[in-house]
This record gives C-alpha cells, sequence and structure tokens, in this order.
C-alpha cells in the first residue's frame, strides 16, 4: 500500500480529526508528525503531501455534501415527546409503546412512564435496562432523506459537538427519532430546528 493510501486509510478510522480537516482547523505539519510516529513512516516530506493531498478532496467533498444535507432540513418539522421511557429487554413485551424495535436477541421500546409501570412481573424480568426521564425528538423529514448522503450524520454531529449523547435513535422511512436526556431536551431541539429554517 502507498503513503498517500495508508494516510487515507489511518484518517477514515478517525471521524473526529476528518472533522476538524473538514472545518479548516487542523495543523497539518503536526498531524503529519504524529501520523509519521504512530504508523512508523520514513519519509516527513510523503506523509504531509500525503495529507495535504487528502484534506482537499476531503473539504471539497464535504462542502458538497453538507450543504445538500442541509437542503433536506429545510422546512422539516420537529416533534418532542417528553417523559419517554427507554426499555431493553431479551423478550418481547406485553407493552404499549411508541415504537419497538428487535436487533438481534434484543429488543428497545419507547414507551411512557404509566405503560413502564404496568409491565407484568414476567416482563420485569427479561429487563435489561429501563432509562428513565427521557425525551424523543422527532424530526420529520421528506422522501430525499433515504437518499441523501450526509443527511443523519450532520444531525447527530451537531448533537455530539454540543456534548449531547444520543440514547437512542431510529430512523423509518422519514422520519428520524433521537432519544436525549430530558436536561438536553432543549438544547438538542435548539440545534436541530435551527436547520428547519
Amino acid at each position: 500500500m502507498s503513503v498517500a493510501d495508508t494516510i487515507r486509510t489511518y484518517l477514515r478510522s478517525r471521524p473526529f480529526t476528518l472533522m476538524a480537516i473538514e472545518g479548516g482547523i487542523v495543523n497539518y505539519s503536526a498531524l503529519s508528525r504524529m501520523i509519521q510516529e504512530e504508523l512508523g513512516l520514513k519519509s516527513y516530506a510523503a506523509v504531509k503531501a500525503g495529507v495535504c493531498r487528502y484534506a482537499s478532496e476531503v473539504m471539497a467533498r464535504r462542502e458538497a455534501t453538507e450543504l445538500h444535507a442541509h437542503l433536506i432540513f429545510e422546512g422539516n418539522t420537529i416533534t418532542l415527546m417528553d417523559g419517554i421511557v427507554v426499555i431493553t429487554s431479551r423478550n418481547r413485551l406485553d407493552l404499549k409503546s411508541e415504537a419497538e424495535v428487535k436487533f438481534g436477541a434484543y429488543y428497545a421500546y419507547l414507551t411512557d412512564r404509566k405503560s413502564a409501570a404496568r409491565m407484568t412481573k414476567n416482563d420485569r424480568r427479561s429487563i435489561l435496562k429501563v432509562r428513565d426521564s427521557c425525551t424523543a425528538i422527532i424530526v420529520h423529514s421528506d422522501e430525499r432523506l433515504e437518499t441523501t448522503v450526509g443527511a443523519l450524520s450532520l444531525l447527530t454531529a451537531m448533537l455530539a459537538g454540543q456534548n449531547i449523547n444520543i440514547i437512542e435513535t431510529i430512523s423509518c422511512y422519514t422520519e428520524t427519532i433521537f432519544v436525549v436526556d430530558n436536561g438536553d431536551a432543549l438544547r438538542s431541539y435548539e440545534l436541530l430546528s435551527a436547520l428547519t429554517k
């Protein structure tokens, strides 16, 4: 593998470094020295040339992708659902829920406090985790959401950039649901709604 390919592979596996490159806030010399040391590459000049070349490609691609992704969310609506409880279990539960997802050996439910309180003893035995005091933020988009590269990553990056943890996320057709702690709900709503204007 060439030095350029090695650098591409290295940087692709480091999303936060890529975000910094995309934002134009990286010292290429310092990054090149770090990569040279970590990967044990001999030629600093070759490493820096590879970093600069890949950075210019990434920045150009990002501008086009981000602009297109931003356009997807203009005019969208956002709904907040407060008082959400997230339940993870080994077995399917007899539970009224806003969303039920099965993946692999586990089920995840988004439900309300009353429904969570009505669970049977049998149901409680199969529960792995209950997370109370959550808010679901639902972004209602159009059909382009499914075919637009970078649309969902734009949303998640905005939240992560403000140190907001996404507890659960579900995307189905034109609806994207982010579940966050109640304490992060207002900030999350403000960030996401800024995209819809």
